[in-house]
């Protein structure tokens, strides 16, 4: 009986980490006040930054974003663009499914896939211009207990950082 009891626990404590520990909140923070940059203990490592060229950011008003996914795209796209634009880098952040094409433009395609627990998101920024990549991260988390603080907030801030670079 104890081990049946044993066994009947380890199939509920399996059954939550899934269900709920590996679960994506998608959830836009405000900016932390002290630092200009979303809250998160997580950074993207040097090796994690593949294109990384400086431009003149202040060229560009607006960033137009493309969103694809191995699934919930419709939420991952709100959640990507209201992150970029709490980050107020850029006067527009527009979807790229439904906005005209601009001048003065960057181009922002956000890649997620996942296998099981593995989560990898590529983000690429592109000169509309001459569609040169101009900053690319490549960065994979196990999704444990969300992706947000993991993956996507260092993420967004590596990009805040980069396009406030001189």
């Amino acid at each position: 009986m104890k081990i049946l009891k044993i066994f009947q626990m380890s199939i509920l404590t399996s059954f939550i980490v899934v269900t709920v520990g590996c679960n994506t909140t998608y959830k836009t923070a405000k900016l932390d006040p002290g630092t200009g940059y979303f809250p998160t203990d997580s950074v993207v490592l040097p090796n994690e930054v593949i294109v990384e060229e400086k431009i003149d950011i202040n060229k560009y008003d607006s960033l137009m974003v493309f969103v694809k996914s191995d699934s919930k795209t419709d939420k991952l796209r709100d959640f990507v663009i209201s992150s970029l634009k709490e980050m107020e880098i850029f006067e527009y952040v527009l979807d790229g499914r439904k906005a005209p094409s601009r001048d003065n433009c960057l181009v922002c395609r956000f890649l997620l896939f996942n296998t099981d627990v593995n989560f990898q998101c590529e983000v690429s920024i592109v000169n509309q211009e001459d569609n040169k990549t101009v900053f690319k991260i490549v960065k994979a988390v196990l999704n444990w207990s969300g992706l947000d603080q993991p993956l996507f907030y260092p993420i967004f801030n590596s990009i805040k950082k980069w396009a406030l670079s001189d």
